[in-house]
């Protein structure tokens, strides 16, 4: 019995749109990462940031690891916690700069001190290994729970690895469980959801810049995501009660 030949014309059509999509998608990029430059060229330390990070990972533009350390820079000279987190990545791999985890430490503390959660994780890593900083493990574990009380994954897990084997911290297996499922809840959402390289901090990140971009009042912002704002406890001391409209109905609305 012969095997069916493949239509070609249809198989045809569909290469074309898929070609089509990328082209469109290509220059949804490259029109992004211009109005992001022309930004970051104004003295925005977010723009100046995200164009670093642009030409870090070559969407809408030609990859250049040079100038996006100088652009990333820029944005944390002007006490950027996000580009301090990742200049301080960029010291830690050596890239485009001599690879120095002494400077990658004091970037990293920066974006920390701001309670920029990655950083803060990174930072606990660093004192885990002695990387650039004097080995501490109570330091380390200290780093990493601030992180992990923001629902950064890894912070969680490492921190749950702390209280299994009492590096840092009294050993309680407890406690080690109740970290180990904070970490295990979220991966397993991510994986569920086909999710990948996403931590609940990049994840709450990136909902507030869409809520900031959608025009979401602030108060509904910092109510939704529930970080104890002031807004959140002032409303939590009149007793009142904060109804957020989600951000598709507000859009909608």
């Amino acid at each position: 019995m012969k095997s069916a030949s493949p239509n070609w014309a249809i198989w045809g059509f569909l290469l074309s749109v898929i070609a089509q999509t990328l082209a469109q998608q290509g220059d949804v990029d490259r029109m992004f990462a211009e109005q992001t430059r022309t930004k970051a060229e104004r003295g925005d330390a977010v723009a100046q940031c995200e164009f670093g990070l642009l030409l870090l990972s070559g969407v809408g533009v030609t990859k250049d690891f040079e100038q996006a350390v100088n652009w990333l820079r820029k944005s944390a000279d002007q006490a950027n916690a996000k580009a301090e987190y990742n200049l301080g990545v960029c010291y830690e791999r050596g890239e485009s700069v001599s690879k120095d985890f002494v400077e990658a430490v004091a970037w990293y503390r920066k974006a920390a001190d701001k309670g920029y959660a990655k950083a803060q994780s990174n930072l606990g890593v660093c004192y885990y290994n002695g990387w650039g900083v004097r080995k501490s493990l109570p330091d380390a574990a200290a780093w990493y729970r601030k992180a992990a009380e923001q629902g950064h994954a890894r912070a969680q897990r490492n921190l749950g690895v702390c209280y299994a084997l009492g590096t840092g911290v009294a050993k309680d297996l407890v406690e080690a469980a109740k970290w180990y499922g904070k970490a295990a809840e979220f991966y397993r959402r991510c994986t569920v959801a086909k999710i990948a390289g996403v931590s609940l901090h990049s994840y709450r990140y990136a909902w507030a810049e869409r809520a900031f971009r959608l025009g979401y009042p602030e108060r509904f912002a910092q109510a939704a995501l529930g970080h104890g704002s002031r807004a959140v406890h002032h409303s939590y001391a009149r007793k009142a009660k904060v109804l957020c409209p989600s951000l598709d109905q507000f859009r909608s609305g």
